[in-house]
């Protein structure tokens, strides 16, 4: 078996001399995969690169009311998916940042098959009195395709100072 390594640029349905002959290349399907053919037979085939992270898409509700001081499930819903190599359906987690430096919660998402998800994610309901703005909660979601490329989002959720703003 001879390995050779092809260090020039390429080109679909051309012919490349390597050092044990010409081998002639041809596309296939405009996936980016290249067959490898010499004297009429297929040498090997590779496999396209797979360069662009997963689209991850989330939402949840906005806002967390009333300020309790509990934990709290916040349903994140949203979809992963990638037209490349696919998504590791093993991959996908969740991790909550906050403003106050308290709450870091962070684990995984189970995706299915179709590319949905849905995530409680524990946050408590409360803010400082002081904080006219609220209690801003970031939460990230982030999924890698086979090829390893990660792909993420954010979506914000708010404890209110009041419900009018």
């Amino acid at each position: 078996m001879t390995t050779v390594k092809i260090t020039s640029t390429i080109l679909a349905n051309a012919t490349q001399n390597l050092p044990y002959g010409p081998v002639a290349i041809e596309a296939s399907g405009g996936t980016g995969a290249y067959t490898f053919t010499q004297d009429g037979g297929i040498l090997f085939t590779s496999a396209p690169i797979d360069s662009i992270a997963p689209l991850v898409t989330a939402t949840a509700p906005g806002m967390l009311w009333p300020p309790s001081g509990r934990t709290v499930p916040v349903q994140v819903r949203g979809t992963i998916r990638d037209a490349g190599s696919g998504v590791n359906l093993s991959s996908a987690r969740f991790a909550v940042t906050d403003e106050y430096a308290t709450v870091h919660p962070s684990g995984e998402v189970t995706v299915s098959a179709d590319g949905n998800f849905t995530v409680n994610v524990p946050l408590v309901a409360a803010r400082h009195e002081a904080d006219a703005d609220g209690h801003k909660y970031t939460i990230v979601i982030s999924a890698k395709d086979t090829a390893g490329n990660e792909g993420s989002t954010t979506v914000i959720v708010v404890v209110p100072h009041d419900q009018g703003k």
